[in-house]
């Protein structure tokens, strides 16, 4: 698993589960990424890819000694098809500040590049 650089943003390699069924998401996303999640709960995420598409992903919980997380095959498998991903390669996710509330963000393969203007952080485009 990488940490891409500020603001919080989170990797990972995805498994061939990840790829196959459906994205497990690591448990340190879920304080920072996820604070408001409930054991045993289905929650639709909006998240916007890199083409600027929104998405929604359904994530399911269920309890044990700590909060397990996935991205239901419903809007997750859907991704994996449009960007034809594959097992090794990586995704990314973070927030950003969009007109005064949280978007969450996914970017696959490429590591997302962050640069500060006027206190905000913004991501540079691929070329």
């Amino acid at each position: 698993m990488a940490d891409c650089a500020r603001p919080p943003c989170y990797g990972k390699t995805l498994s061939p589960d990840d790829v196959k069924d459906k994205f497990h998401v690591p448990s340190n996303w879920v304080g920072t990424l996820f604070p408001n999640l409930e054991q045993d709960s289905e929650l639709p995420i909006q998240v916007r890819d890199q083409a600027g598409s929104e998405r929604q992903f359904v994530m399911k919980t269920r309890s044990g000694d700590y909060l397990k997380a996935v991205f239901q095959r419903r809007g997750w498998h859907k991704f994996v098809k449009d960007f034809d991903l594959r097992e090794g390669e990586t995704v990314y996710f973070w927030k950003e500040a969009v007109g005064g509330r949280d978007i969450m963000r996914v970017q696959v393969r490429d590591e997302p590049q962050f640069v500060q203007l006027f206190g905000v952080h913004l991501v540079m485009p691929n070329e």
